[in-house]
């Protein structure tokens, strides 16, 4: 799945405390933040969060691929509700790289 960068900003958009709080998630209110229940020393801020005990933070895509074990279409999609675009077939590199089936190969030293 391929996501264009419009779909990738409006995932990164999304409010963290508002996308918890729908996955059925505890926040408890610390100051300006949230701080998630499961994840004491994570708070969350709109749309960053910050996890203190390692110093790591980001944008909800990150959120949702380290915290929710997602890949990174799937975290899009989680985040947008989107479906992402299916990727063309690749045609293979041998394929591309192969000599056509009727011109012999020359070897080294021998004229033509």
């Amino acid at each position: 799945m391929t996501y264009t960068q419009a779909q990738i900003d409006k995932a990164n958009a999304v409010n963290l405390e508002k996308f918890l709080r729908a996955q059925g998630e505890t926040l408890v209110r610390s100051g300006k933040e949230y701080r998630w229940k499961a994840h004491d020393s994570l708070t969350v801020c709109g749309n960053k969060w910050f996890r203190h005990s390692q110093s790591k933070g980001g944008l909800p895509v990150d959120f949702v691929m380290e915290f929710y074990g997602k890949s990174f279409p799937e975290a899009v999609q989680m985040l947008t509700g989107e479906p992402g675009e299916a990727q063309p077939e690749a045609v293979s590199a041998s394929k591309e790289t192969e000599a056509p089936a009727d011109v012999p190969e020359e070897k080294a030293g021998e004229e033509s």
